[in-house]
């Protein structure tokens, strides 16, 4: 559940696995449904799709660019 987590964090911890398996790792994420997670998590059902495509765009920036930043409407990395 991508919008649960901080997306540096998690960006890195999948940077890191696919060091280690010699570029193996194939990265998933989900978006949720429960709306409850998603209150306790501070994410509104209504604009998680966009946070979610800030969140997968984020982390694309930070692996492919040596001096990473992204600038979103949701996410600041």
């Amino acid at each position: 559940m991508l919008p649960q987590r901080d997306v540096i964090h998690t960006a890195n911890e999948v940077a890191s696995h696919d060091l280690l398996s010699g570029g193996r790792v194939l990265f998933g994420a989900g978006i949720g449904w429960n709306r409850e997670e998603m209150r306790n998590h501070g994410t509104g059902p209504r604009t998680r799709g966009k946070l979610f495509d800030e969140q997968l765009t984020a982390p694309k920036t930070r692996w492919t660019e040596d001096e990473a930043e992204f600038d979103g409407t949701y996410v600041r990395a």
